[in-house]
This record gives C-alpha cells, sequence and structure tokens, in this order.
C-alpha cells in the first residue's frame, strides 16, 4: 500500500502538543454528525477534546447548515 501511495506516505506525525496555541482547529459536517452515532462515553470524550481547543476552534457557516440539516436523518 505505500508503494503504490507513496505520495501520501510523509513519514511520522509531527508531535503537536498543547503549546502550539497558533494552530486553527476546523472541524467538518462529518465529525459533527458522527458524534450523533458515538456511544455516551465516546461523545463525551470527543466534545472534552474540542472544548481543550475552543480557542482555537472554527466551525465555517456551512457546516453548521449542514449539521442541522442532517442531523435528523442520522438521529
Amino acid at each position: 500500500m505505500k508503494n503504490q501511495f507513496h505520495v501520501f506516505n510523509v513519514g511520522a506525525m509531527p508531535n503537536l502538543d498543547d503549546t502550539d496555541n497558533e494552530l486553527l482547529v476546523v472541524l467538518d459536517t462529518n465529525v459533527l454528525l458522527q458524534a450523533l452515532r458515538y456511544s455516551p462515553e465516546s461523545r463525551k470524550k470527543l466534545y472534552e477534546s474540542i472544548k481543550s481547543v475552543k480557542s482555537r476552534l472554527f466551525i465555517p457557516y456551512i457546516v453548521g447548515l449542514e449539521y442541522n440539516f442532517n442531523k435528523r436523518s442520522v438521529i
């Protein structure tokens, strides 16, 4: 698989810690809708992770629209 998709094999992911406050975290609709499918425990962990980056969090307007239009079909 690595040989076929060698363009995507960039090595180890960089170590990102809480000291890099310049990173912007952008959520897409799939993350928000998938949270509705998670178990309560997993959902709680996701929300805690999101809360930990809330000062750097960005949810595009279109993501909010898509979430609200599709959440009933997921629930």
